[in-house]
């Protein structure tokens, strides 16, 4: 008989001992304890998930308790070896309307610097990111619906996030053949509001409008792909000519770059250290000497003020 709880009661008893540890006030004792700098990872801000007074809430907790700094300040101490131990930074991954909709007005009412990575060959064509458009499209369908979707593609799961999944490891040729395929099965699909608000991407007017004092531009590689499942000359083209775009079209020095979906390699690694100063994965940790500055660790931002503490000790 196997004496693992049920996942539910797992989960309670995880928010419970995360509550615990927020209203007595060792999440954030521990925290300012470990001496150690923090990148955390966004991608929006939407009452379905982090909500924006949770946000707020979040910011306003940064504010009292660390060095809230940009990025590029984190990195450049990190390069120096200059760590003071209580720098925070935030980062958002994927450039969409949310970004200019809610988190802006709420960075600056709180006067919170973060960096935006962003991709510029969708916003060139206004197209979503791939795996976006693909996961809302796939929402749109029934369910068995799905399943025979997935079987014309040989996928061997059959619910929404599985595909996303197996599209994610598969060859650029065949995951844009799966992106078709759902674009054929969805011909009548037309995205909500809410959907283009956490979906769309921004315009190279609204990317300008940003106080630089506030947001920061990084590259997200032109249209993001998974970056291990590309060639050579692709990964090349995905990683140089994203600054090259990005600096072109806002005037703005690019030398931040984000991971698609954290994927990398060696390879990968190595072309990010020849054409920018420091880039950001999505394997969770606090920063370390001696971590590698074109592959730093991000902290997931948890939605909920006693669990956004918890990880900020325990990533």
């Amino acid at each position: 008989m196997s004496s693992q709880l049920p996942f539910s009661v797992t989960r309670t008893l995880r928010n419970s001992v995360q509550q615990l540890a927020h209203y007595s006030g060792y999440s954030l004792r521990r925290a300012r304890a470990q001496g150690r700098a923090r990148i955390l990872m966004y991608h929006a801000v939407t009452p379905d998930g982090l909500a924006p007074q949770a946000f707020e809430k979040q910011l306003r907790f940064l504010r009292g308790h660390f060095d809230v700094v940009s990025l590029g300040v984190l990195c450049a101490r990190h390069a120096r070896h200059e760590l003071r131990g209580n720098e925070v930074a935030l980062t958002f991954d994927d450039g969409v309307r949310n970004h200019l909709s809610t988190v802006y007005p709420a960075l600056e009412r709180n006067k919170v610097c973060a960096t935006y990575f962003v991709c510029p060959g969708r916003i060139e064509r206004g197209e979503w990111i791939w795996n976006m458009e693909m996961r809302a499209r796939l929402h749109a369908l029934r369910r068995d619906e799905q399943v025979r979707l997935a079987l014309e593609m040989n996928c061997p799961a059959d619910d929404v996030e599985g595909i996303v999944a197996w599209a994610k490891g598969r060859t650029l040729d065949v995951r844009v053949e799966a992106e078709n395929r759902v674009r054929a099965a969805t011909p009548r699909f037309v995205p909500s509001a809410l959907q283009c608000d956490l979906s769309a991407p921004l315009s190279w007017t609204e990317l300008r409008s940003f106080d630089p004092n506030f947001v920061t531009i990084g590259s997200h590689t032109v249209d993001h792909p998974i970056l291990p499942m590309v060639d050579a000359s692709t990964a090349l083209h995905e990683i140089e000519q994203s600054r090259r775009q990005l600096e072109a079209r806002l005037d703005r020095t690019v030398d931040l770059f984000c991971y698609p979906d954290g994927a990398h390699s060696a390879e990968t690694i190595e072309l990010v250290r020849r054409s920018y100063s420091a880039g950001v994965g999505t394997q969770p940790g606090l920063v370390a000497d001696s971590d590698s500055i074109h592959h730093l660790p991000r902290i997931g931002a948890g939605e909920r003020i006693a669990a956004f503490e918890w990880r900020l000790h325990r990533p």
